[in-house]
């Protein structure tokens, strides 16, 4: 066993999918960390039919009864949905092998799995598995909170929030400019956005939005027809690389009015490319945005508040524009990539060092 230049075995979704998850691994895998770990990265779902996201998960869940032992430490990825129910596996599996296990929980939305199981059994194998990791991360205050107070204190917890690559900004930006980055679902909200543009047509701001994502994206559309907003509510699709790049370059606003998030890559990107950050105070985006200083709050599924805050960005550009600056900021200083390697590099050490503490 090496400290400072372990073996990981890291599991999560196919890198190739659409998701937080996979731009968070790539950009790990992208970065210097595998100058200090050297990781073995196994796909645990994909894109595509079930029948393809079962095959793939039973083929690596073998792999990792067969391989775990080899390893230093095991990190499971689990995003939402059923993400759980298939993470548990592999968790039983590193556990088993008597590997360190570190389970790295990116999804919002995971107290709605521990509330929706009304059935004690069903919240005992919850918390049964949380407590057999050896760590389990959270990426912002809230969850780690809500963990200690609703399934149990006694889960070992690490909270690092997502980072990403800052990079000079592209000035100046275009104003009036909204870009939406997301899953088209009731979570997001995206649907709020929509009617606040009605609002603000009807205010006579010049205003655009970008939407740019998956998901229910019929539903999307047809309420855009029915508004009449097909001319300042343009739907892009899924976008990434160069076009997303070029969204960020243009674009002064970034909205994101969900109900629930856990740390949204897509909020720290938008932040880091000096967008103004309209948001809801829920999750992780709460610890990134102080409202009126790195950003503005909006109340949940209120498109009246959410059509205020975007018309007063628009009506005062230098306002808006104060705001990215310091939002920006704020991700430099504690939401860059570097910084939250760094601290997962130290969390592999903090875990073996107790490893060795007890052999």
């Amino acid at each position: 066993m090496s400290i400072d230049h372990p073996k990981i075995l890291m599991i999560g979704p196919s890198r190739e999918s659409q998701g937080g998850i996979s731009a968070v691994v790539n950009g790990w895998l992208a970065s210097t960390m595998r100058e200090n770990a050297d990781i073995k990265y196994l796909d645990c779902s994909t894109d595509g039919s079930k029948v393809a996201k079962f095959a793939v998960g039973c083929r690596s869940l073998v792999r990792t009864l067969i391989m775990a032992r080899n390893f230093d430490l095991v990190h499971i990825h689990m995003g939402g949905g059923n993400s759980y129910y298939r993470e548990r596996y592999f968790v039983k599996a590193a556990v088993r092998a008597g590997v360190p296990t570190v389970l790295h929980i990116h999804d919002g939305l995971f107290r709605l799995l521990w509330e929706n199981r009304s059935d004690h059994a069903g919240k005992q194998r919850i918390r049964e598995t949380l407590e057999m990791c050896t760590r389990v991360i959270v990426l912002s205050k809230e969850m780690e909170n809500y963990i200690r107070s609703h399934v149990s204190e006694s889960i070992r917890i690490a909270c690092i929030p997502n980072g990403v690559v800052c990079r000079p900004p592209v000035l100046p930006k275009k104003l009036g400019t909204i870009l939406f980055l997301g899953h088209f679902d009731d979570n997001k909200n995206a649907d709020v956005i929509v009617r606040a543009m009605g609002l603000l047509k009807e205010r006579e701001p010049i205003a655009k939005v970008y939407f740019c994502g998956d998901g229910d994206v019929k539903s999307h559309l047809s309420l855009v027809r029915k508004l009449g907003l097909e001319d300042t509510c343009i739907y892009l699709g899924w976008v990434s690389g160069r076009e997303k790049q070029d969204l960020l370059n243009a674009c002064s606003i970034f909205c994101l009015p969900s109900k629930n998030e856990a740390m949204p890559v897509s909020l720290l990107e938008a932040m880091s490319n000096c967008l103004a950050a309209v948001v809801t105070p829920v999750g992780g985006m709460a610890d990134v945005v102080d409202d009126g200083i790195t950003g503005r709050y909006v109340i949940p599924g209120d498109e009246y508040s959410l059509a205020d805050v975007l018309c007063d960005l628009i009506e005062h550009e230098g306002a808006c524009a104060k705001i990215a600056e310091a939002g920006r900021q704020k991700v430099i200083d504690s939401f860059s990539e570097d910084v939250t390697i760094g601290r997962i590099l130290s969390l592999y050490r903090s875990v073996l060092e107790e490893r060795r503490g007890c052999e």
